[in-house]
């Protein structure tokens, strides 16, 4: 083959490599960044209404209820998250996770101290997404039930 045919098949190569490398960055997009396959995935529909009172989860025979303070629940301002639990081990301490279902966030954790029987408190900022979107989740976590994870999912305010 001579030098003039290398060059006409030269765009034809680059052609097919970058149809190829567009085909591959394109499949990438469609990986959850910040996911493993072990993460649990929470709904992106909110569950409840945090700003008309407190949210309820049911475990087993246990009651999961949260509440956020102050009302209206506005991103990027301190809140407190209180979690009262019924029918369910005593805790010295609990946590509750914070995430958006729709984008990692990075990690958001609440320590929630136990503040009477049955009672956890803890206060935390929920930070605001650049892209607008405002559906939120707080998991708390209560180890020796099953599931040993409960999720709350509900709007925030910007």
């Amino acid at each position: 083959m001579g030098k003039r045919s290398a060059i006409v098949l030269l765009p034809f190569y680059c052609l097919k490599n970058l149809r190829i490398s567009l085909l591959l960055l394109f499949s990438l997009c469609l990986i959850p960044w910040g996911a493993s396959a072990n993460d649990k995935r929470v709904s992106s529909v909110p569950d409840c209404d945090i700003n008309s009172g407190s949210c309820v989860n049911k475990v087993g025979s246990a009651q999961i209820m949260m509440t956020i303070e102050p009302k209206p629940v506005k991103a990027m301002q301190e809140l407190t998250f209180t979690v009262t639990l019924k029918g369910a081990a005593d805790y010295k301490n609990l946590r509750l996770s914070l995430q958006m279902p729709a984008m990692y966030m990075g990690n958001n954790e609440v320590k929630l101290v136990k503040t009477a029987p049955g009672i956890y408190t803890g206060k935390g900022v929920i930070p605001k997404c650049h892209s607008g979107n405002k559906v939120w989740s707080a998991t708390v976590e209560l180890p020796g039930l099953t599931p040993s994870e409960t999720p709350f999912t509900f709007n925030v305010l910007y």
